[in-house]
């Protein structure tokens, strides 16, 4: 029964590992990349269609640490947060 389970961790973590390598090789993004831009795109959605305080918005999307939000942001979108949402202000 041990020896089992063992052999069944050790194959989900290849598993694993064979999974995030295919990630890499068919998307050119890591497992952390994908899931980082799809933060990103979540707070650009809240950006464009609520009112919440940008603070807010980091924690809501899942991140913790401002200072690294706002530079993956800029460097996701090319703009602040705060210039993305007065663009997308302007444009509605």
């Amino acid at each position: 029964e041990i020896g089992s389970g063992l052999v069944g961790s050790e194959m989900c973590i290849r598993d694993s590992s064979y999974t995030s390598n295919l990630i890499k090789k068919e998307l050119h993004l890591t497992f952390s990349e994908i899931v980082l831009n799809q933060k990103l795109l979540h707070a650009a959605d809240l950006l464009r269609n609520t009112n919440l305080p940008i603070d807010s918005i980091i924690m809501q999307v899942g991140l913790n640490n401002k200072t690294y939000f706002y530079k993956k942001f800029k460097s996701y979108y090319d703009t602040t947060p705060k210039a993305y949402r007065k663009m997308a202000d302007y444009k509605n």
